[in-house]
């Protein structure tokens, strides 16, 4: 949900404003009397003046709108930070999608629907996907340095070596051995679970990507906000299932640090 942005209080934080006020009320107070006073009352109006226009232009409204992500909680500083992370695959991938995305903020600033509370939530929760979507990338490149690392023929291939040490090794020893069968059981377990949540991602990545294509097709025959309630539903299931991914990928790759094997011999 979006919060309710106060462009007068944007306008007034401006450092060009700041630097103004500071500079008038200086001088107003260096001259001092009457005079000092009447400078102060100029400023104040033309204050007041400058916030009413400037807050008021729909140009100015549009550029704060678009730095604050539309009233949500990701800034575009934040996907810019992110999306230097991602692989060149990645790279590319996101350019695309964010091309569907800004085609969507153009046509709803195109028909001047910007600030209308239905049409500036969308807007936000597509802020909030493109983070997503991005961390997804992250989360694909992690599994796909884990599938490198460690594929699973050749946990497999561990374990049937620690197998045949365990049926030779003499009974002292073999403990040890099977709580190392029992580490690799488990490394191999996360592994085939981190091949099950890559192909995962890759399909929540292809409905995101048509998610947004499809919010883009409807946005372009929008003729009212209501027109597009439909697909704004399937926007915010889109996210819901995407952030549930992301969280069972940030677990799992927390998890697939190699475990440490004790040493062990065979006879």
């Amino acid at each position: 949900m979006s919060k309710k942005i106060n462009f007068a209080v944007e306008a007034l934080k401006q450092p060009g404003n700041i630097v103004v006020l500071a500079v008038t009320g200086l001088i107003a107070l260096v001259v001092g009397g009457t005079t000092g006073l009447v400078l102060a009352v100029i400023g104040a109006v033309g204050e007041g003046v400058y916030l009413a226009l400037r807050s008021g232009s729909r140009g100015y409204r549009r550029k704060v709108l678009r730095r604050l992500g539309w009233g949500g909680e990701v800034r575009p500083k934040q996907l810019e930070e992110l999306a230097d992370g991602v692989t060149e695959a990645g790279a590319a991938r996101y350019r695309v999608f964010r091309q569907q995305v800004n085609a969507v903020v153009e046509l709803v600033e195109s028909r001047g629907h910007e600030e209308d509370p239905l049409l500036a939530g969308v807007l936000a929760n597509l802020q909030s996907m493109s983070l997503t979507y991005l961390k997804l990338l992250h989360a694909d490149r992690e599994l796909e340095r884990l599938r490198a690392t460690a594929k699973t023929e050749e946990v497999d291939g561990e374990l049937a070596e620690l197998d045949g040490k365990i049926a030779q090794a003499d009974p002292a020893l073999r403990p040890t051995l099977e709580q190392n069968r029992a580490l690799l059981a488990k490394r191999r377990d996360r592994v085939q679970s981190a091949a099950d949540k890559r192909r995962r991602l890759a399909a929540q990545l292809d409905l995101m990507d048509s998610t947004v294509k499809l919010l883009r097709d409807q946005a372009g025959d929008m003729s009212a906000p209501a027109d597009i309630s439909a697909q704004v539903d399937n926007t915010l299931a889109n996210m819901n299932d995407a952030r549930t991914l992301q969280g069972e990928l940030d677990d799992l790759l927390l998890e697939t640090a190699p475990p440490r094997v004790k040493q062990g011999g065979g006879s």
